[in-house]
């Protein structure tokens, strides 16, 4: 019976971790000079990924600050992301409890 919704939770936190991981990868490569900021798809990306992204990583930066200058936000998200992830899919897809 929960196999659809887990399925489509599961796929949107995986569409989720995508967006996370695309914004995260575009931001270091224009922080290491390799993508030019004033490409437009790099800019789309940025705007893309800052809307979803940012909203939820800043309650994290209130709670974990840089380390070294090193954000560690996105880690935290990320791992937060996949503890939902099993969590659902203990919860909906165990035959003990459906």
């Amino acid at each position: 019976m929960g196999y659809p919704i887990y399925w489509l939770i599961h796929n949107v936190i995986f569409m989720y971790q995508i967006v996370v991981f695309i914004y995260l990868i575009t931001r270091i490569l224009i922080q290491f000079g390799v993508v030019n900021s004033y490409n437009q798809f790099v800019q789309f990306i940025l705007r893309f990924g800052a809307a979803l992204v940012e909203p939820v990583l800043d309650p994290i930066r209130r709670f974990i600050p840089a380390i070294n200058g090193i954000d560690l936000s996105p880690l935290v998200l990320l791992l937060g992301l996949g503890f939902i992830d099993i969590v659902a899919a203990q919860l909906l897809l165990s035959p003990a409890l459906n």
